[in-house]
């Protein structure tokens, strides 16, 4: 049976057929399935298979696949060749299956954009940082080269294997949303030209600038003021394998109404991100100014090209839109913020009425302390202050003068009791209030 091309370093460390390979961005950049394998074989799901590889479900899809394959394969009236075919299918898809994909870095890919989100919160005070959260309510589709589906990619990041959307990406799509509210509102377009940067191509002819022009006091080539970074998911962002079928391949080519009759239909299957991922979209303030205003002017673009706009392929289809969870996160944040102030409150005022307390009792007189420890006692219930008692001997004597005096008040019932009943516990208590010089009754 063939394998994927490597070299045998490679197999050797990887696996043959790259079973071991656990980073999803390694495995479908480096390691894609040939279509051609074996002599006289050529399998057009090989494509299809080297997604499912990198789908959070992939092993169960490939299983499916060869469970399919064998099935058909040992159908009724199937030629020889073809069942053939299909059983070093199977075997393939068996194969694959075995790979490893994400099986240790699953539980790590949310804490590590957590941890990037953190880091970035550390590093830039509110003044030059903004954090957009938004729920992904259709699936995502980035990175498709040029369109073509037949070359499907996804961008992924090449430690973690995590989704993302690149900040030039998250930048364009913003800067799109804030151009058609510009050209409704003019005045508005000074603090585009700053927010985003401008070329001096783009207020040329045929430029999208061409109908404005420059403001006072700035440049025609400026840079903008806000970077986008990548908008990364912070819980649980699933990879899935969709489907497009082209019907009428002959007729969107040639554009001839008879070829429209040729219909055949042909999937083409691409990876995306499930809906219900939750990405954050951070913002920065950077060198160029320090003018706040800019960094809101770009929340407010980004907060509309998020839910009015959408990312990646496919938009027009319901992908790649999301809705704003900002001030939902906020809200959350803010609430957790406050219950954990609360919380460093609340010890620090036990930390501080234990530090009282102790002051409090160093300044008793020694008699004082025998009091309040045989008034505390005198709380026990049987079970603690029987145990109290059986540890008389190794007590420290103010608790032992304490236990002995309460016999001559609120426990002497007590003491007889034991007398006459268990012995063995009141010879340690005459042990020490005789050593003490304490009388019982």
């Amino acid at each position: 049976m063939s394998q994927i091309p490597i070299t045998k370093e490679y197999a050797t460390a990887v696996g043959k057929w790259c079973e071991n390979v656990e980073n999803r961005s390694l495995l479908h950049e480096k390691f894609a399935f040939p279509k051609m394998w074996g002599e006289d074989v050529k399998e057009n799901s090989a494509s299809y298979w080297s997604i499912m590889r990198i789908a959070t479900n992939g092993s169960a899809l490939l299983n499916n696949a060869k469970k399919d394959f064998d099935r058909r394969a040992n159908g009724k009236n199937v030629q020889r060749q073809k069942a053939e075919n299909m059983l070093l299918a199977a075997q393939v898809c068996g194969k694959l299956a075995n790979t490893k994909t994400g099986s240790n870095l699953e539980p790590l890919r949310p804490i590590h954009s957590e941890r990037f989100i953190a880091l970035l919160r550390q590093t830039y005070s509110e003044n030059r940082l903004r954090v957009l959260n938004g729920r992904l309510e259709g699936r995502l589709a980035i990175n498709l080269a040029e369109g073509l589906i037949q070359n499907a990619g996804i961008t992924l990041d090449r430690i973690f294997g995590l989704p993302f959307i690149p900040g030039s990406a998250v930048k364009g799509v913003a800067r799109s949303a804030a151009l058609a509210e510009v050209k409704q509102n003019p005045q508005l377009f000074e603090t585009f030209a700053r927010v985003f940067g401008t070329a001096e191509n783009d207020y040329q002819r045929n430029g999208e600038l061409a109908d404005f022009s420059c403001p006072d006091g700035l440049s025609k080539n400026i840079k903008g003021a806000i970077t986008f970074i990548q908008a990364t998911p912070v819980n649980d962002a699933k990879i899935v394998v969709d489907i497009t079928t082209v019907h009428y391949r002959d007729y969107y080519r040639t554009g001839k109404p008879a070829d429209e009759k040729n219909e055949s239909p042909n999937p083409n299957h691409f990876p995306a991100v499930e809906r219900g991922a939750e990405f954050a979209f951070p913002i920065l303030l950077n060198s160029m100014s320090d003018d706040v205003k800019l960094l809101e002017a770009a929340e407010r673009w980004l907060n509309i090209a998020m839910e009015q706009n959408g990312f990646g392929a496919k938009t027009a289809a319901g992908y790649g839109w999301f809705t704003d969870l900002t001030v939902e996160k906020r809200q959350q944040e803010k609430a957790e913020k406050q219950q954990q102030e609360a919380i460093e409150a609340q010890q620090r005022a036990e930390e501080e009425a234990k530090q009282r307390e102790a002051e409090r009792v160093a300044n008793l007189s020694p008699e004082e302390k025998i009091d309040e420890l045989k008034a505390r006692f005198a709380e026990l219930d049987d079970q603690p202050f029987s145990e109290k008692i059986k540890n008389i001997e190794s007590l420290p004597e103010e608790e032992q003068r304490a236990l002995i005096r309460l016999f001559s008040d609120e426990k002497k019932e007590k003491l007889r009791t034991w007398r006459r009943r268990k012995p063995e516990i009141v010879k340690p208590i005459e042990t020490t209030a005789q050593k003490l010089g304490e009388t019982l009754p």
